[in-house]
């Protein structure tokens, strides 16, 4: 007997082989189940179950995928992955207590007319396929209902999509920035989707319809995030990953993804080809308003020193990727040299190799100014990165010529103090010979005295 996960409350199933249709015990739901005659395969449906009913619904699809690829005449693994692209999550029905299906990726293309979904009805016996038929056209349902709330809803501007609260139930460092990114914005006379806002008078179930229209609407999304984690949290990548499935191919909408305390690579690899906005940055909202209203056509005289990048202008973007490694180098750099730098063998290296390497430092700053200078051009871009690289380059300098300095000195204290203990040997010597001398001039005086 096999035990399966429950699709819609995660409660354990005891499955005999065979079985095709069962009833959960714990949440009374009936459900069409999988093959259960392959122990490999019963783990890779509960770890994908798993993954849906935690909505991890883009990892649950590739287990799901993984099964098809494998085993391609699974009708329940299409379905799960039917489930997860739909965003299908089973909640309680607050009148019944029966498990219902609610909706988090609505989607504007019927799950009826879905290639997955006829995979499934073509895969299943008459029973299965009669059970799938009706809890498809459920979420059928349901998501024309959620369309037709989307459309009455009013276009938004601006999507800021961040993590609201931590593990323990607090409000995140995201929610207070994003809450003042909003403050400036909607005061500058934009609509904003800002959930912490926008949802506070909603019950749960109003808030896809909401949510889904600010997304299609929304000309940008702002990503804000001050820990790696968050940006891969359930919900905030339910939406950021959503909007960037409904910005692919188009020229007028903007994703700008914004982080704080941490590095730009440690940001969501989706992320990359993004002109990314780093919040540690003194200026950094003044900035960031300024790049939107340059985007809404409100841009002020004074061009701002962080534009914001078309998506679809991937010259662009390249050169922009390259401008932030080089800032990013500048950065470390910095870093580095607030303290002296080690001349003594520190980290393992010798006083030689720690100075070939801060040369070869010295040579990257100056390619990298150099670099920049060719990719700025003549174009209206903040000079204080130029600037710091020109302020940086003879400090290095500086450095290296004093390690070099404390380098010759210490060789020339090694010499002298080689040229003292040589003289030091040779007078022990002679001392040690007189010694000597002395010993057997004594011996043989007693020697001819006994004598």
């Amino acid at each position: 007997m096999a035990i399966l996960r429950c699709k819609m409350c995660g409660g354990n199933l005891e499955v005999n082989e065979g079985e095709k249709i069962t009833t959960c015990p714990y949440c009374g739901s009936q459900q069409t189940i999988p093959s259960t005659d392959n122990e490999k395969l019963v783990k890779l449906y509960n770890r994908a179950n798993t993954c849906r009913l935690h909505n991890e619904f883009d990892m649950a699809i590739s287990v799901y995928q993984g099964i098809v690829s494998e085993y391609p005449n699974e009708a329940e693994a299409y379905w799960g992955i039917c489930l997860c692209k739909y965003g299908i999550e089973y909640v309680d029905d607050p009148k019944t207590g029966d498990k219902v299906p609610t909706c988090h990726r609505t989607n504007y293309e019927s799950l009826l007319d879905d290639n997955d979904y006829k995979k499934v009805i073509e895969l299943s016996d008459v029973t299965s396929k009669e059970l799938y038929e009706k809890e498809a056209k459920e979420i059928d349902r349901l998501q024309k209902e959620i369309l037709s709330i989307s459309q009455k809803e009013e276009p938004y501007d601006i999507f800021i999509c961040y993590k609201e609260t931590d593990e323990n139930g607090e409000r995140t460092k995201d929610s207070v920035i994003s809450q003042d990114i909003y403050t400036a914005l909607t005061d500058k006379g934009y609509k904003v989707f800002f959930s912490r806002i926008t949802l506070e008078s909603k019950i749960g179930s109003q808030y896809e319809p909401i949510i889904f229209a600010a997304l299609r609407s929304a000309k940008v999304m702002l990503a804000i995030g001050t820990n790696p984690e968050y940006f891969n949290a359930v919900w905030v990548k339910n939406e950021w990953s959503r909007y960037l499935s409904f910005i692919k191919g188009t020229k007028d909408k903007y994703f700008i993804p914004c982080y704080k305390n941490m590095d730009a690579y440690d940001m969501p690899k989706e992320f990359q080809g993004f002109q990314s906005q780093n919040m540690d940055k003194i200026g950094f909202l003044q900035d960031l308003v300024r790049g939107i209203d340059k985007i809404f056509g409100k841009e002020s005289s004074k061009p701002s020193t962080a534009p914001v990048i078309p998506v679809n202008d991937m010259s662009f973007v390249l050169k922009q990727q390259k401008v932030s490694t080089l800032i990013s180098d500048l950065d470390k750099g910095k870093a580095y040299l607030e303290g002296d730098m080690p001349s003594d063998g520190s980290f393992g290296l010798t006083a030689d190799e720690i100075i070939e390497a801060q040369e070869h430092t010295l040579s990257v700053y100056v390619s990298n100014l150099n670099s920049l200078k060719a990719l700025m051009g003549s174009e209206e871009t903040d000079n204080s990165i130029i600037k710091s690289y020109e302020q940086i380059i003879p400090i290095v300098k500086s450095k290296i010529e004093k390690a070099k300095n404390e380098i010759k000195r210490k060789a020339q204290q090694k010499i002298i103090l080689e040229e003292r203990n040589k003289e030091k040997t040779k007078i022990f010597a002679t001392i040690a010979v007189i010694v000597c001398l002395i010993v057997v001039l004594i011996i043989g005086i007693v020697i001819a005295t006994q004598g």
